[in-house]
């Protein structure tokens, strides 16, 4: 079982561009998660008692309801894998507002915003199983369902434990920081290598 289970696994992750899209699956969430993990330790930094514990867990995901919401609306399926990463920074950009300590409604407004971005999903599903030859959609199915969960996890205890030694807004801004630069690394990776290739023509040219 162990042994067709790992066959599987290296099956799905050698196919072609397949990669690029199972990271931008796993990483980013890894730090999505993370201010619901300080929502307690920065709703005390705030004064704030249970209830500002409470909006602050509940803004993400009511973000992310309006965005699905707006997106499955107002957006095309060709629309929304369009629009993966452009969205996606939306989970993001935000937290850097948490720099200046803001209070708890902006906070509650910033983290509604990052809720948002989590719409990126509807694309990104989308763009894995188009990626994906049919005969390996339920094995990859499985494998980014299984490490999504093992990556959030480790992400939501990583800012807990950061938590114990750095104030919580500025653990905010450094998860932030790091998911925008998971971002741009994982979309270069995601760039087609003659694109690559087109874009250092020029500079080849200009050497020659």
């Amino acid at each position: 079982m162990a042994r067709a289970s790992l066959s599987g696994v290296r099956q799905v992750l050698a196919v072609p561009g397949l990669r690029p899209l199972l990271l931008l699956t796993w990483l980013p969430p890894a730090f999505a998660v993370d201010p619901e993990a300080l929502a307690s330790p920065y709703a005390d930094e705030l004064g704030g008692g249970p209830a500002a514990v409470g909006l602050l867990l509940c803004a993400a995901p009511a973000g992310s309801v309006v965005g699905e919401l707006l997106a499955g609306t107002l957006l095309t399926p060709r629309a929304r894998v369009r629009m993966v990463l452009p969205t996606a920074v939306l989970m993001f950009l935000p937290l850097l507002g948490f720099t200046f300590r803001p209070g708890l409604w902006t906070s509650v407004a910033l983290l509604t915003v990052c809720g948002l971005g989590f719409t990126c999903a509807m694309g990104l599903d989308q763009r894995v199983l188009d990626a994906t030859p049919e005969k390996l959609r339920g094995r990859a199915l499985t494998i980014t369902l299984a490490s999504l969960m093992i990556t959030q996890g480790l992400g939501f205890a990583a800012a807990g434990a950061a938590a114990e030694f750095l104030p919580p807004h500025i653990v905010i801004v450094i998860v932030g920081s790091l998911g925008l630069l998971t971002l741009a690394w994982c979309g270069a990776s995601m760039r087609p290598r003659k694109d690559r290739q087109a874009t250092r023509l020029p500079v080849a040219d200009q050497a020659a």
